[in-house]
């Protein structure tokens, strides 16, 4: 064998040890994308007390149905509330897609309802996420056409007097949220609505603006009334934090958080970096740059001509996206790429604190 032949067999060993080892490796698969679908639901719990509630609950999930424009606003009250944000996009009464997806739970703002931040809600759900909205008692708007306003009158006064509340507080919170859940599971065995196998109880996780942000950390843990084991994994807006923090509670939370806040939001903001340092297990702080306490609903969009619209080309929007979504995919979908985000700061932050494996 001449030199030139042992060149050339060497140089094709070395290729095949480069190239062909290389496609032998598993690479992970991308996550999937889909259309959001959406429908209301409405169903009938009792409360402790004996009373029955009906709650109203908006639901996003993935679908591969062809979607259309669709103006959430169900009145004149809620266009004013909903800032005329309320064109989505969306399968409405779509088919779910085929396999099985986390479950989310959104709990909205003091005055909202379960519409109140579509352009989140319809992003999850194109993301491969089931997301149940309830409207709380507190809503100030509905997610029910023709729905009623359950809130007549509203008092902010409460949240200037965080020694005062108790369990009690906002005290049907928890239970339309852990009835849900329930019912969630009833539909998932019994498949009335078509969710029959599709939805994953064990990647139950929960999301939350604002007193919807308390609400969050209250079922995680923070609690110990309202705590719902079923909840794994928990991203809360701009939350109203300073009860947990005079009782010393968030401590207690063992379940991964993400805190999400903006350095204009002056009630709320200053108490986040404490909340932060109490928690004890993996856990996420990202303050938005510019960024008020109503960032995180429709309002924000006023600009945008859609909620899809504005999570593409408002920075701030979408970063909001891209941490929850990510947040989210690294616990219930153990992605690479999601880890890999999580790491990243992007412009649209002030700051960015992370404990995580």
């Amino acid at each position: 064998m001449n030199s030139s032949t042992k060149i050339f067999l060497a140089l094709t060993l070395a290729l095949f040890l480069v190239f062909g080892c290389t496609q032998q490796q598993p690479q992970p698969k991308p996550l999937a994308k889909y259309n959001a679908g959406y429908k209301l639901i409405e169903f009938e719990y009792t409360k402790p007390d004996g009373t029955k509630k009906m709650l109203a609950t908006a639901i996003w999930y993935p679908t591969s149905d062809a979607q259309k424009n669709y103006n959430y606003s169900t009145g004149k009250d809620e266009s004013k509330i909903l800032g005329g944000q309320s064109i989505g996009l969306a399968a409405i009464n779509g088919k779910i897609a085929q396999g099985k997806f986390p479950l989310i739970v959104f709990s909205h703002g003091y005055t909202g309802c379960g519409i109140q931040s579509i352009f989140l809600t319809e992003e999850m759900a194109r993301n491969g996420y089931i997301v149940v909205a309830p409207d709380h008692e507190d809503a100030l708007c509905s997610s029910k056409v023709g729905g009623k306003r359950q809130l007549e009158t509203f008092d902010l006064g409460i949240f200037g007097k965080p020694e005062t509340w108790d369990d009690s507080t906002f005290g049907s919170r928890p239970f339309d949220i852990k009835a849900l859940l329930d019912e969630m599971q009833r539909q998932n065995k019994a498949g009335d609505l078509g969710f029959g196998g599709k939805i994953d109880e064990a990647k139950t996780g929960i999301m939350g603006h604002s007193l919807g942000g308390y609400t969050t950390l209250a079922l995680s843990g923070a609690n110990d009334s309202w705590k719902d084991s079923r909840i794994k994994a928990a991203v809360a807006f701009a939350p109203y934090t300073q009860p947990f923090l005079l009782h010393d509670t968030i401590r207690n939370i063992r379940v991964p958080v993400m805190i999400q806040g903006g350095t204009k939001d002056s009630t709320i903001t200053p108490f986040l970096n404490d909340a932060y340092k109490e928690l004890g297990g993996q856990k996420f702080l990202l303050i938005l740059s510019d960024a008020g306490h109503m960032q995180w609903a429709n309002i924000s969009c006023v600009l945008h001509a859609s909620a899809q619209d504005c999570m593409e080309k408002n920075q701030k929007i979408n970063a909001i996206g891209y941490y929850t979504t990510a947040f989210f995919d690294k616990y219930f979908k153990a992605s690479p790429d999601a880890a890999k985000k999580l790491e990243t700061k992007k412009p649209a932050l002030e700051s960015y604190q992370n404990e995580f494996d």
